[in-house]
């Protein structure tokens, strides 16, 4: 997947209950000499921007963007976040392209009170799923399938008093239905690939990847957390789920009993008060999920620096080191200057960070063992919104491989 085209406009909207910094200061503006002006709007917006009034404000920062690459064509689409202290916590994404992909949903949702959280990631999508050459870390596209996918991941976590443990149910659907498949090989050119709508249609059958499967799992989930979990920035989190159920589809003739385990461990280190180091480890292991809803490798989520989807198995690990270092803090950069501008805007205040990390991670199966372990080397761009959200442009590169990158809301974590 190769880079041609990158384009992205962010925005964020900062709204209170009952209280409007934009009109204040606009009121005051019409009474005060120009230094009291400046004086006036600066303590309006670092108590705006100050953690501990943050109840009941809403926050929204997010960003349409465009972009175009060698597998997707063209793509356009809006992410973004939604956040209100105490207890609501969200982040959305839609996009599109001329080359198939049609896709939405919730990449994370949190909603907690007193006694329980609510955890959600549910999105639905219509993509061309491509089946890459497995030698190298700058793949060539064999074939591709244009797939409906859809995926429910839902928990309710009792919290545990003061302990920071929260334990409850959780369940897990994904349902996968191909629709065509075709051979994108260039017969001219074994090195080339051919576009989606220039390849010649094989069997769904060809791949075992294109067939149609399903599976539905219900469990329960554990999480201890003593710092922020949609955003660490000073200990430990730690979660897992062990769920129960049924897969089906096209490889089993009835549905068969599945169970799968999934545990993830996180250390965020503060090194100066402008700093930070992130560590994670991620292993998930599946008993009998068919090939279509197997754990795969390729994704911002879980690996940077292969194609989406790239390689797919029942056994995963992954571990990932993140450097935050602030360079800017409480930023009026861009918002105070368009709010001088035009007081419709919201004189927003900004942290940016700049983020160098390494990925690592390997699929395996026990029915061909373990695959090549798969690196990943990048640097990112952060746009903050304190306290918790967070707009991202990551650029990665694999050893051997092209330049990859990766634009979205919330923490890569």
């Amino acid at each position: 997947m190769r880079l041609f085209v990158i384009g992205f406009l962010a925005f964020t909207l900062t709204l209170a209950n009952g209280f409007s910094p934009s009109s204040q200061t606009v009121a005051q503006s019409d009474q005060q000499d120009a230094p009291q002006q400046a004086v006036t709007m600066l303590d309006t917006l670092v108590e705006q921007a100050n953690p501990t009034e943050e109840t009941g404000k809403v926050r929204f920062l997010g960003a349409p963007y465009a972009f175009a690459n060698s597998d997707l064509g063209l793509v356009v689409g809006a992410g973004g976040g939604i956040s209100k202290e105490p207890g609501f916590y969200s982040l959305f994404f839609i996009d599109g392209s001329l080359g198939g992909l049609l896709e939405g949903g919730i990449s994370s949702m949190e909603i907690e009170t007193e006694n329980w959280r609510i955890l959600d990631i549910s999105w639905i999508a219509q993509k061309v799923l491509y089946i890459y050459t497995l030698s190298d870390n700058d793949p060539q596209i064999l074939a591709g399938a244009l797939q409906t996918q859809y995926e429910f991941n839902i928990s309710a976590l009792k919290k545990m008093g003061n302990s920071g443990w929260e334990i409850g149910p959780t369940t897990l659907v994904r349902f996968v239905r191909t629709r065509e498949a075709r051979d994108l090989r260039d017969p001219n050119d074994p090195k080339k690939s051919l576009l989606y709508t220039d390849g010649r249609n094989i069997p769904r059958s060809t791949f075992a990847r294109f067939e149609d499967a399903d599976v539905e799992l219900i469990g329960f989930r554990a999480r201890y957390s003593n710092t922020n979990p949609v955003r660490p920035t000073d200990g430990w989190v730690f979660e897992s789920a062990v769920r129960a159920g049924r897969t089906d589809g096209d490889a089993y003739a009835v549905p068969r009993f599945d169970m799968d385990f999934e545990g993830k461990i996180a250390w965020a280190i503060p090194v100066t008060e402008r700093s930070r180091f992130y560590l994670r480890a991620w292993t998930i292991f599946q008993l009998e999920a068919p090939q279509p809803v197997q754990q795969f490798l390729g994704w911002d989520r879980n690996h940077r620096g292969q194609p989406y989807m790239r390689e797919w198995g029942r056994r995963y690990l992954s571990g990932r080191v993140q450097y935050y270092h602030t360079i800017a803090h409480n930023s009026g950069f861009p918002w105070v200057p368009l709010h001088n501008l035009w007081h419709v805007l919201p004189p927003s205040l900004l942290d940016y960070e700049i983020v160098p990390f390494y990925d690592v991670g390997v699929i395996g199966d026990p029915q061909c063992g373990w695959h090549e372990t798969r690196h990943g080397f990048g640097i990112g761009i952060h746009a903050v919104l304190p306290p918790d959200l967070v707009f991202r442009l990551d650029f990665c590169y694999a050893p051997e491989g092209p330049v990859r990158f990766y634009l979205g809301a919330g923490e890569a974590i």
